[in-house]
């Protein structure tokens, strides 16, 4: 990696670990806190509901997912009236497209709540919920597009500041809805609420920098713009809708044939799996926009250079944290719950296999997308969503909880194979 931009990594590296190891680590209290609250049915109410939330996301078009990248070619070239220009054209389409999949979803609900199992007598509930998760869904698309002007600016520290700000405050909220007993209502508010003040802070902060770039030639049309983008964005969305389904598809096979309850129980043991699945991938967070701009000026050697540090490394610094996590999932789950939860513990273990198969390319994955190799990356999460589907459906009756689990490790292993 060229020296200037290899200290910029690591140091862009290092502001994401501190910035958003504060995020995770609060996601890991309010958790077991959020579990006792609900109580194990309610509980599982909430775990689908997050799990209506990411299927829905997968009506996103696909814009946003390369917006990083496009937008780190437009600093890089000096192209700052085209990057204003397609910033706010994607907005309002995500303001549009998710008005839309509120109010679809709304007439459809009778539909949604019966695909996820949900017990009749609480169907009344869930429907708030469910329509408030995926309002959340909404906003937070939106508002990220701004924050991906931060990450292309290379603006990690102020990205991290403000999502620590926005974070503070949606789980302080969730302590006080615990406090005072507001139950689902106030659970679903606050969700919509915290998207709305995290959303404005990356706004405010992305058109203050936008505000320091002179304008340069004339943009290009919408049209053009919008047509590069998505030629990147919708590989990357493919492959990020592949995550999706493995990880949420799963809660729905559990709920429908396991049982209502297990699948929140499932969601008890993702979750440690998942912030830790996330902050091992802030290793190689600060990638995408170090070498979507190396794309235009090095060389092929180059960005083979960065692929074999970058690979070797965070294989050595990855492999214990979910190996150790993983063997010793039962003690974790009692320790941090405050009870021994079986179910929890063999998602946990499971899980952390899983993860660690499918990251294991992370790195060379990002530096494929930086090089304009999205459908690397593609066809890797097709190929682990497919089988996750297949073997769900066969392993799911004779094994039931352990089988779901046993496809989530093996569909990711064969997408990281690829």
């Amino acid at each position: 990696m060229l020296s200037s931009q290899r200290r910029l990594f690591f140091l862009n590296t290092a502001a994401n670990v501190a910035g958003r190891f504060w995020v995770k680590l609060l996601a890991l209290v309010i958790i077991p806190l959020l579990f006792r609250y609900l109580g194990e049915m309610r509980w599982a109410l909430y775990s689908l509901g997050l799990t209506v939330m990411f299927l829905f996301s997968l009506f996103d078009p696909g814009l946003r997912f390369g917006t990083i990248k496009v937008f780190s070619e437009f600093f890089a070239a000096d192209r700052s009236g085209d990057l204003k220009r397609l910033l706010w054209t994607v907005f309002w389409l995500y303001i549009a497209a998710g008005t839309a999949v509120v109010a679809l979803s709304w007439l459809g609900m009778g539909v949604v709540l019966r695909l996820a199992a949900v017990e009749p007598d609480l169907r009344g509930p869930a429907a708030f919920l469910f329509l408030c998760f995926l309002t959340h869904s909404s906003i937070s698309q939106a508002g990220s597009v701004f924050n991906h002007v931060l990450l292309a600016a290379q603006r990690m520290s102020l990205s991290n500041g403000l999502t620590m700000a926005g974070t503070l405050v949606h789980y302080s909220a969730l302590g006080l809805v615990i406090w005072e007993d507001w139950g689902i209502t106030g659970l679903g508010l606050v969700f919509v609420l915290s998207a709305l003040f995290q959303g404005l802070l990356f706004q405010v902060a992305a058109v203050s920098l936008l505000r320091d770039f002179p304008e340069g030639q004339a943009p290009e049309s919408r049209g053009r713009l919008l047509r590069y983008l998505f030629g990147f964005g919708w590989r990357m969305k493919v492959a990020i809708g592949a995550d999706t389904v493995i990880l949420h598809v799963d809660k729905i096979f559990v709920a429908q044939f396991v049982g209502f309850g297990t699948a929140g129980l499932y969601q008890l043991g993702s979750s440690v799996a998942i912030v830790l699945r996330d902050f091992v991938r802030l290793l190689v967070s600060a990638l995408l926009p170090v070498t979507s701009r190396m794309g235009a000026s090095a060389g092929i050697e180059k960005m083979r250079e960065v692929n074999r540090l970058t690979s070797r490394w965070f294989l050595i610094l990855s492999s214990p944290c979910f190996l150790f996590v993983a063997a010793m999932a039962p003690c974790v789950i009692a320790i941090w719950g405050g009870e021994r939860i079986d179910e929890a513990a063999w998602a946990l273990g499971f899980l952390c296999l899983a993860f660690y198969l499918n990251t294991a390319m992370a790195a060379s994955m990002e530096v494929g997308a930086g090089a304009h190799l999205p459908g690397l990356q593609m066809r890797s999460g097709l190929a682990a969503a497919v089988g996750n589907l297949l073997l769900n459906v066969a392993l799911v009756i004779p094994f039931g909880l352990r089988g779901v689990l046993a496809a989530s490790a093996l569909s990711m292993g064969m997408g990281s194979l690829y």
